[in-house]
């Protein structure tokens, strides 16, 4: 059974769209994982944008950190004369 593609539908998928569907999910996950509903905070741009914003400095600081601790190894494996494989070997 082949389907329709719709080229232009991933173009109306904005930002906002996205943050909006995201937070709903975020919220019902939430509430079926403890089985306590909180009322969620109206969603509004200030709010949302405080939350991206954190969400996203979360992420740098965790690619900062995985970064670093690639680094650390590879230096590790290079001090002791372990040979550093890079790439991925199939047999």
């Amino acid at each position: 059974m082949m389907g329709n593609i719709d080229s232009s539908f991933f173009e109306s998928l904005n930002q906002a769209f996205i943050c909006l569907v995201v937070s709903a999910m975020r919220h019902c996950l939430k509430a079926w994982r403890t089985g306590i509903f909180e009322q969620p905070d109206d969603f509004k741009y200030e709010t949302a944008l405080s939350k991206y914003q954190f969400n996203v400095a979360c992420q740098k600081a965790n690619r900062a950190r995985n970064l670093y601790a690639i680094l650390a190894h590879v230096g590790y494996l290079q001090a002791t004369g372990t040979q550093v494989v890079v790439g991925y070997n199939k047999d």
